[in-house]
């Protein structure tokens, strides 16, 4: 019995036999029966892969991001580090103190 039939059994109104139930019950694997694989139907096994296969999708363009962005940091490490060789290269001259002349030793 497929699911269409069973929901027709138990529609509002309906009174479904005590086979109804046994039928409910017996079209469900319980937690604790192993299931056989031949028993597993070729939709959840599409459906598992293709999960499974957009999670690996997810992952490469994940680790292409991160790679992308490691070599950015690389780029920007080098760009920082040409402006701080700018920013040195513009600095003045550092001013060195001169000892004050004393004025007697001025001429007049």
């Amino acid at each position: 019995m497929d699911k269409v039939d069973l929901r027709l059994k138990f529609r509002h109104g309906a009174v479904p036999s005590q086979q109804d139930f046994y039928d409910v019950f017996e079209s469900f694997w319980h937690k604790e029966e192993q299931i056989p694989p031949e028993m597993i139907g070729g939709d959840l096994l599409r459906q598992f892969f293709g999960i499974e296969q957009a999670f690996n999708d997810a992952m490469d363009r994940l680790n292409g991001a991160m790679r992308m962005m490691d070599e950015f940091r690389l780029r920007l490490d080098e760009q920082d580090k040409r402006i701080y060789a700018i920013e040195l290269s513009l600095q003045p001259e550092p001013i060195i103190p001169i000892e004050p002349i004393d004025p007697i030793d001025l001429p007049e």
